[in-house]
């Protein structure tokens, strides 16, 4: 079974129920930050990120200014150590366009907190949870878009990470 890591910003309440709604059906998972255990919490987190081959990034508004940075940072360092299909990307009340033009063509669910007919009442973070996990595990095959002519420009690039990264792109492991 592989190890999911959930990344969040500022919105740790949403993310330990996702926590436990992967850990009651089985799944490992390692939720970003916690108690550091290390002189700088950085380094742990980006240990907790590797140790993970798929990754979880709750993205939210963060304290009124658009994305948390620090969520920011680790969706990047996720992006250049693992392959683009194994993050998946929740963004709450966020549109795709407001996503940074470098993570364009990423694996990103559009969700809202607002009830579907209720003007003024918003899904708890239960629900929201279960919505999260329900698109994560029916999603996980979800091909992403592929930009052929990308792949021959990169021909390099590309055959030098599938040998650094083979289970990448090996069905059976997903």
């Amino acid at each position: 079974m592989s190890n999911i890591f959930i990344g969040w910003g500022g919105n740790e309440k949403l993310a330990q129920k996702l926590e436990k709604k992967f850990k009651d059906n089985g799944h490992n998972i390692v939720m970003g930050g916690g108690a550091p255990n290390q002189m700088f919490v950085g380094n742990q987190i980006i240990e907790q990120m590797k140790s993970c081959d798929k990754a979880i990034l709750l993205v939210e508004n963060y304290k009124g200014s658009g994305f948390s940075t620090n969520l920011m940072y680790e969706w990047g360092y996720l992006v250049g150590y693992r392959r683009m299909k194994r993050i998946h990307a929740f963004l709450i009340d966020k549109p795709k366009s407001d996503l940074p033009s470098d993570l364009d063509g990423v694996w990103a669910e559009e969700l809202t907190r607002k009830k579907i007919g209720a003007d003024d009442e918003e899904k708890s973070d239960d629900d929201l949870a279960e919505e999260v996990y329900n698109l994560f595990v029916n999603n996980l095959n979800k091909e992403l878009p592929v930009n052929y002519f990308k792949i021959i420009d990169d021909w390099q690039y590309i055959s030098r990470d599938l040998e650094s990264d083979k289970d990448c792109y090996n069905r059976v492991l997903l």
